[in-house]
């Protein structure tokens, strides 16, 4: 028992184990056996070296190592800042991490053999990386001007990388909520389509469910994933059911009376 409900939690399976992240412990008398990071050994959930001292958001397989993000700062003694890496015996950390007590990883993922890592910061030791940043040998690097929001999800899709958060302006393009890059190049906005109508979502980020704040009924509405799956969902005067979807950032279509089609970012945590 991790004692927080597993959808506002991380699970990864390396070697045949299952990992999971979240914001947990678990103790008996003055002994700590998982803090905020735990593996299940098919039997029991066991500590994962010292574990981790604040809120695990991330996990992610890069060269054969466990990454864990999230709003950390250390492993006992050992200062790591918003990510560390779990090599099967002991946790390091990966570059400077991020330099400020507050910054906190939320998304990572391996693009043309090169970990990127996305969340809240803007600095990572002495380097300018604004919510956005990728691993060169053991040093972050920065992508142009970065990205003005969280990125809460990274995903690769057909040779792009798609970067989706809160944010109105990536590197120097304005794009609501989404981009995509492409080895390198300047990233490509995906714009909502401009809507004559005034349309809101609330709340977003949600967890259980979204009112559609608008003057028009819709009719009926599809969730998509970051992957481009279609999940379907049942409106009802203008009110949206997300139990049992998994966190993530999604689009969401829907269809009004006159068969009219919007479209809006959602981010369910």
């Amino acid at each position: 028992d991790l004692h927080y409900p597993l959808r506002r939690q991380r699970q990864m399976c390396i070697r045949d184990r299952l990992y999971a992240g979240g914001n947990f412990s678990r103790s008996d008398t003055d002994t700590v056996y998982q803090t905020n990071i735990a593996r299940w050994n098919g039997a029991d959930w066991e500590i994962v070296g010292l574990g981790l001292n604040g809120p695990v958001y991330a996990l992610h397989t890069f060269n054969d190592q466990l990454m864990a993000g999230g709003a950390f700062t250390a492993s006992d003694s050992l200062e790591m800042l918003g990510i560390a890496s779990w090599d099967g015996l002991e946790w390091a950390p990966v570059g400077t991490g991020f330099t400020d007590s507050a910054d906190t990883v939320f998304s990572m993922a391996t693009y043309d053999d090169t970990l990127y890592v996305g969340g809240r910061f803007d600095s990572a030791g002495n380097v300018y990386v604004q919510n956005v940043a990728k691993l060169v040998s053991s040093d972050w690097s920065n992508l142009g001007e970065g990205i003005r929001g969280p990125v809460y999800v990274m995903e690769e899709y057909r040779g792009r990388l798609y970067f989706g958060g809160l944010f109105t302006k990536a590197d120097e393009l304005v794009s609501r909520n989404i981009v995509t890059y492409n080895n390198g190049n300047i990233p490509f906005g995906i714009q909502s389509r401009t809507q004559q109508i005034s349309l809101r979502i609330y709340p977003n980020p949600a967890t259980d469910r979204i009112v559609i704040q608008t003057d028009v009924d819709m009719k009926s509405a599809r969730l998509y994933s970051s992957l481009g799956s279609m999940i379907p969902v049942t409106i009802s005067s203008n009110s949206i059911s997300l139990e049992n979807i998994a966190v993530g950032f999604y689009m969401l279509e829907t269809t009004d009376q006159n068969s009219n089609t919007y479209h809006q970012s959602l981010i369910i945590q």
